[in-house]
């Protein structure tokens, strides 16, 4: 058997959450139906934030999820949804859990002079650039 038919059934759940927690990108072979358990992809995110790319669309919205990614990945901020990356409080939040995350702002906001300076501070007290 592939690595990509393993997880072809419900019953495996279990196991594939175990394996997504020791490598999150494991969630980019899974079933739609596994992309879209946000328990499964909590894992996966915790793991690799990257693995965010992965996640059903509607998960991408998932501020939680979000949040998780960057923390563990600055620039998994990329793969949130667009909305995320205009919300300019959930944007200063992601930037205070990851400096990386800073990159990864929507064009439009990187324009406004007074969002672009919290964000550098944001920014500036951040400890965690991975």
């Amino acid at each position: 058997m592939t690595e990509d038919r393993i997880y072809q059934q419900e019953t495996d759940r279990d196991r594939f959450i175990q394996d997504v927690c020791e490598n999150g990108v494991l969630l980019r072979s899974a079933l739609e139906h596994f992309k879209k358990d946000k328990e499964i992809v909590m894992h996966a995110v915790r793991q690799n934030g990257h693995a965010l790319r992965y996640a059903d669309e509607s998960l991408k919205m998932d501020k939680e999820i979000v949040l998780t990614a960057v923390n563990q990945k600055g620039t998994a901020f990329q793969f949130a949804d667009s909305s995320l990356k205009k919300d300019k409080e959930f944007i200063l939040q992601a930037i205070a859990q990851n400096g990386r995350a800073i990159i990864c702002i929507d064009k439009s906001l990187k324009t406004d002079q007074k969002f672009m300076e919290k964000a550098v501070e944001q920014y500036t007290k951040c400890e965690n650039f991975d």
